[in-house]
């Protein structure tokens, strides 16, 4: 992970991650001066089967993308295939309507399991 306050510190921390190089405190991180926050993707990053491991292998994960799957259900027409179906590559990349929602449970997800293991933005 990179982290840094501006595009110079975040290019610095990329040099230094290629170098091998690892900060034991850097601004933003837990201890350092910043609270930490969380920053999702929009559409685009997407593709075939991201997050099946993560839905396989953490139960947290799965109960968030199955509450998200439930929120959603009466407001997204999921074309008769569900969340996973659509994360597995059932989705149109281009179908707005399926992939916003899809990439929203699964950022929710994250950070629901983020939370869990104690990394929580300030409320």
């Amino acid at each position: 992970m990179v982290l840094g306050r501006d595009a110079a510190g975040l290019l610095s921390g990329l040099d230094d991650l290629i170098a091998g190089i690892t900060p034991v405190t850097a601004p933003g991180s837990p201890g350092g001066a910043a609270d930490p926050v969380f920053v999702f993707p929009g559409q685009g990053g997407q593709y075939a089967g991201m997050a099946l491991r993560l839905w396989d292998s953490s139960p947290v994960f799965a109960a968030a993308m199955a509450e998200c799957e439930a929120a959603l259900a009466p407001y997204v027409d999921w074309h008769g295939r569900t969340l996973r179906d659509l994360l597995g590559g059932a989705a149109d990349a281009d179908d707005a309507e399926q992939v916003q929602p899809m990439l929203f449970a699964v950022m929710v997800s994250l950070a629901r399991l983020w939370m869990s293991r104690g990394w929580c933005p300030p409320r």
